[in-house]
């Protein structure tokens, strides 16, 4: 069994910034996947720990924190209670 050191090294090297194009953005967010201008889009569970980190870097903090609930109930990802 790991411990708990080892979980949090193995969960962290599975994230990866992914890199959209406006045009994937713009679709995530007609499909409220992003917010309205394509920021902070959340498509997979790796995405919402992505979004999670960068939210220091939010225009509106007050919109992504929200956005990024809404996702995290609709992604029901591991670990997420």
């Amino acid at each position: 069994m790991l411990d708990l050191s080892q979980t949090v090294t193995l969960y962290c090297s599975s994230l990866e910034a992914r890199e959209f194009s406006q045009k994937q953005r713009d679709k995530l967010a007609d499909s409220g996947k992003a917010l309205p201008d394509g920021s902070f889009p959340i498509a997979n569970c790796s995405d919402l720990a992505n979004a999670r980190q960068a939210i220091g870097r939010a225009s509106n903090p007050s919109a992504a924190r929200a956005h990024i609930a809404k996702r995290a109930a609709a992604l029901k990802c591991p670990g997420d209670k």
